[in-house]
């Protein structure tokens, strides 16, 4: 599933809004050097690295996953997609990972 169909999904099951466009990969990729660098300077965590971008960028097309083999082989389950984002984000906030 790529990112442009999960993001409207986490929005429903977050209550917050969805991204309106997509930030250009150069634009990510200095946010992430300059986020490593204020790192550096404060110890305070980093939100992006340069690396993630590198692996989006590279991993965009290729991230492909099809159930119908561990489906058939393994006679795994899946559950909709929606009914896991609802129950993690639930868990996150039942464990104070995020605001409420």
């Amino acid at each position: 599933m790529p990112m442009r169909d999960l993001l409207p999904m986490m929005s429903r099951a977050t209550g917050q809004p969805t991204p309106t466009r997509p930030l250009p990969y150069a634009l990510l990729y200095l946010v992430g050097a300059v986020n490593e660098l204020h790192h550096k300077v404060t110890k305070t965590p980093v939100l992006l690295r340069h690396a993630t971008v590198r692996v989006l960028r590279r991993e965009e097309e290729r991230s492909r996953y099809r159930a119908s083999r561990s489906q058939a082989e393994r006679g795994v389950r899946y559950r909709p997609i929606m009914e896991t984002l609802m129950d993690t984000v639930a868990d996150y906030r039942g464990r104070g990972l995020v605001a409420n």
